[in-house]
């Protein structure tokens, strides 16, 4: 399960089903906790069972953080992420997610006064 209603829905963006049982007691890796809000209660099992799942290679929580990162979203602290086009409630959102690039800066003139030989 990608994500987990607390209350109980779960979801990967494409279909929703729903369970009985709080994230926060099932063993979930990751739930919503509102609609534009999920949370990662273990990072460990994400690692190990939940990445490795959908990007098909084993990939660390540090990296992914990244990840979530550069594609736009803003972490709430305590590894709750929201992002404005991400929601439980509308999984066509995911479309309007795309990675943010920054604009390359010019590299500073670091010429230092070089001695001329006599």
């Amino acid at each position: 399960k990608l994500l987990q209603d607390q209350d109980g829905p779960t979801t990967n963006a494409t279909t929703a089903t729903s369970t009985s049982t709080p994230a926060t007691t099932c063993g979930c890796s990751i739930s919503w906790i509102s609609p534009k809000v999920f949370q990662i209660h273990d990072p460990a099992l994400l690692e190990t069972t939940v990445l490795p799942r959908y990007f098909g290679h084993s990939i660390q929580f540090a990296s992914f953080r990244r990840q979530l990162t550069a594609y736009g979203f803003q972490s709430l602290g305590q590894k709750k992420y929201t992002h404005q086009d991400f929601s439980r409630d509308d999984p066509q959102g995911c479309e309007r997610v795309v990675r943010v690039y920054k604009k390359k800066t010019k590299p500073k003139n670091n010429t230092a006064k070089v001695a001329k030989p006599n």
